[in-house]
């Protein structure tokens, strides 16, 4: 007996629609990755959590699943981090924590762990209360990262986090964090 593949597709979606309306701890997202040849943008997005859209060709690499964390490289071996989630999920947060509140929690909550466990220094290069979103530089004698941390509103009711990473040995700090607040500002 041979069965269509649209039957089965309906089914597991129906099953996994049901799953979702009997767990109210349950969420689906969904993610795609795809690059636009015409405009020479890479767009990357976790709905209902955000979305980022970057330029040039960017090729998705490993995923991280405790940080939901995306990584993506350039034909420079750029490296790029995105990460998206609901806010709640956070091991710091505290309902009615959002915006840039967030964002600065986001930020404290990171750089604590990086200096404990990581053994890395991190100071703070911008922080914009009007955007939601701390950058900072995270740093060793032989890593240097910029990450952008990120409070958002989004259709899910507690928040969303977005958190994004870059790394560059061909890049200077300004260059890094002009892109990072590039891909954060465009909607």
């Amino acid at each position: 007996m041979k069965l269509s593949v649209k039957p089965i597709t309906a089914v597991l979606l129906f099953a996994l629609f049901c799953l979702q309306a009997c767990s109210p701890k349950m969420s689906t997202t969904l993610t795609n990755t795809h690059y636009d040849k015409v405009k020479n943008n890479t767009s990357y997005a976790v709905l209902p959590y955000g979305s980022v859209t970057m330029p040039g060709e960017w090729i998705a690499g490993k995923y991280f699943q405790p940080a939901h964390q995306q990584w993506f490289r350039n034909k420079d071996s750029v490296a790029v981090s995105i990460s998206f989630g609901t806010a709640n999920k956070m091991e710091f947060y505290k309902e009615g924590l959002n915006g840039f509140a967030f964002a600065m929690a986001f930020y404290e909550w990171e750089a604590k762990y990086e200096s404990e466990h990581l053994r890395q220094k991190i100071q703070i290069i911008e922080a914009d209360s009007a955007n939601n979103y701390v950058i900072a530089k995270v740093y060793s004698d032989s890593v240097t990262t910029i990450a952008l941390y990120g409070g958002r509103e989004c259709a899910c009711k507690e928040g969303a986090f977005q958190h994004y990473t870059i790394s560059s040995r061909k890049t200077g700090d300004a260059e890094q964090v002009k892109f990072l607040q590039d891909i954060y500002l465009k909607r």
